[in-house]
């Protein structure tokens, strides 16, 4: 009876193997090398063949290519609010404040329209130079666009402009604004200025909304800055006929 151990598989498998190789040898794919790994030239140049001893296989192994990750550039941006902290600094001192005017004056009167402005020299662009973190410098500048009015009734409005200033000696029917209120109650127990209960007030502020533009490195900025002033304005309850247009 016939008997096989793994020795001689082993044995076998080496011949087969080598008699593979030589056969590719003979059909003119002559190796090259020695050991076990064999490279072959003509159409099978660059696979490497290996011979398994046990297996009594060859096995081919394609070399494979590392493709080395790029290295992205590390782009460093400040926080936007050290850009507006600088900004402000330099900007908000120069800004001005409005002067809040009426009419009628010194009282408005329930019913009656009560115009509205400031002073015109307070509308108007203002700019200058602020030196940035890291070193930079940019020129800001600040454009009035709206005055936000608190009448102190608990009622707020905008005004687009700075108001129009009224002129007695135009006639009636020529005179206009675009910012102007209404009360429809006096002022009566409010708080008095002077102290003196007949003399009960509203409380009424105006505020210049500005809005700040600045160009630095990787940034554009834009925020919206505020001025504002508060005036005392009493309001009587009388009867009113006509408009003070």
């Amino acid at each position: 009876m016939a008997s096989w151990s793994s020795t001689g598989v082993g044995v076998v498998a080496a011949l087969t193997a080598a008699c593979w190789l030589g056969g590719l040898a003979a059909a003119g794919a002559p190796s090259r090398g020695s050991g076990p790994l064999a490279r072959l030239q003509g159409p099978l140049a660059g696979v490497g063949l290996r011979t398994d001893a046990l297996l009594g296989s060859p096995v081919s192994t394609v070399p494979t290519s590392t493709v080395p990750t790029p290295t992205l550039p590390t782009v460093t941006t400040r926080a936007p609010d050290a850009f507006e902290a600088a900004v402000d600094e330099a900007l908000v001192p120069l800004l001005p404040l409005p002067s809040i005017q009426t009419n009628p004056a010194p009282s408005a009167f329930v019913n009656l329209p009560t115009w509205l402005w400031i002073n015109a020299s307070a509308w108007r662009p203002v700019s200058t130079v602020a030196t940035l973190p890291g070193g930079n410098t940019t020129t800001a500048i600040a454009t009035p666009v709206r005055v936000v009015w608190d009448m102190g009734n608990g009622e707020t409005f905008s005004c687009g402009g700075p108001g129009t200033p009224y002129d007695s000696n135009m006639d009636l029917d020529q005179e206009e604004t675009d910012c102007s209120y209404t009360y429809d109650t006096s002022s009566a127990g409010q708080p008095s200025p002077s102290g003196d209960a007949n003399n009960s007030a509203y409380v009424v502020h105006a505020t210049i909304v500005w809005q700040v533009r600045w160009t630095a490195p990787q940034t554009v900025g834009s925020v919206p800055l505020e001025t504002s002033a508060e005036s005392t304005l009493r309001v009587e309850q009388i009867e009113s006929i006509g408009s003070a247009r």
